[in-house]
């Protein structure tokens, strides 16, 4: 590894966790989303998913500690057994797919986001509208797991599952962060297996986890200051760049 990739690497690793932070710290998953492609960028694509991991699971007890028994868990628990058969049948397609292939599955992951942004406010008021089956559970929690799994990837699936559940703004977050927060948890064991995540791995990036916390303290301060609407098409335009890059270079 050259010098001039390493400091890429030093870069990339330092931005996913500071932003990782700054979403923890109340301006929006949009930029959570933007964290495995960034890293996809300087290594390979299954080290992505797997570093992006820890991470994401230290910005989790943060809005977890933010967002304390806010939640409906009942949702939770009725999302979590397609979720579990779904990570693992992403686990599977991580550690036996091509690279390159799940160099390109992040980034149609990272431009399905987009898309899914620009038509949200539709499809939330259509989703909320919309009487959940009981079949609805296992199918948002299978696709969620399954796109969890190869990308980090689930959070637009869930959405559109606990839209469906009709809950109050504030207990909505609190209830897809303690979702995430166990969904995160549960695929430790399995990207160990899988090799996508490896201890040594962890420790090379372990000194930029106190930029977590940094950009949770950051992102309170600045969601009053920022124009989200903004901040999101900053978000989007960065995510459809580095999809752009990770389908064609």
């Amino acid at each position: 590894m050259t010098s001039s990739l390493n400091l890429w690497l030093i870069v990339a690793v330092s931005f996913c966790a500071f932003v990782i932070g700054l979403s923890k710290g109340g301006l929006g998953g949009a930029a959570a989303t933007l964290i495995t492609p960034t890293l996809a960028l300087v290594m390979s694509a299954q080290e992505a998913v797997g570093i992006a991991l820890p991470m994401l699971i230290i910005g989790d007890w943060f809005a977890l500690w933010a967002h304390w028994r806010g939640w409906d868990r009942r949702v939770v628990f009725r999302l979590l057994p397609g979720s579990i058969v779904g990570i693992i049948v992403g686990s599977v397609l991580l550690g036996s797919l091509p690279p390159l292939t799940i160099r390109h599955g992040i980034g149609l992951f990272a431009l399905a986001f987009c898309i899914y942004k620009v038509v949200a406010p539709h499809l939330r008021q259509e989703l909320t509208h919309t009487e959940a089956r009981p079949w609805y559970a296992p199918l948002f929690g299978g696709a969620a797991g399954v796109a969890s799994a190869l990308a980090n990837a689930g959070g637009p699936i869930a959405d559109a599952y606990v839209l469906t559940q009709q809950l109050p703004p504030m207990t909505f977050i609190a209830t897809e962060v303690l979702y995430f927060t166990v969904i995160n948890a549960l695929k430790i064991p399995f990207y160990l297996s899988t090799g996508a995540l490896r201890p040594a791995s962890f420790l090379q990036i372990a000194w930029a986890i106190p930029l977590v916390p940094l950009g949770v303290v950051a992102g309170k301060h600045l969601i009053r200051r920022v124009d989200m609407r903004v901040f999101e098409w900053i978000i989007l335009g960065l995510l459809v760049v580095a999809a752009g890059v990770l389908l064609t270079r």
